[in-house]
């Protein structure tokens, strides 16, 4: 049987300590990167629709007062 001093021990432990942070960091980063990555894509999604909404309104504003000019004057 192999004795380990407690330094070679100590030293081991600090290593695995340091990979499993490394690894933590790196999946942290790699999910924060997929979030990052969905939230722009909703945003994008949600501001195409605010804008289409809003050019809607716009033209219905238009048309409405184009036909109360039209009903006061008759003039196309």
């Amino acid at each position: 049987m192999t004795s380990t001093t407690l330094r070679r021990r100590l030293a081991m432990s600090v290593v695995a300590l340091a990979a499993l942070t490394v690894v933590v960091v790196a999946l942290s980063t790699v999910v924060s990167v997929r979030l990052y990555t969905a939230q722009k894509e909703v945003v994008e999604t949600l501001f195409r629709g605010y804008s289409a909404t809003s050019d809607l309104g716009q033209a219905l504003l238009d048309q409405e007062t184009g036909f109360r000019g039209f009903a006061l004057t008759g003039d196309e």
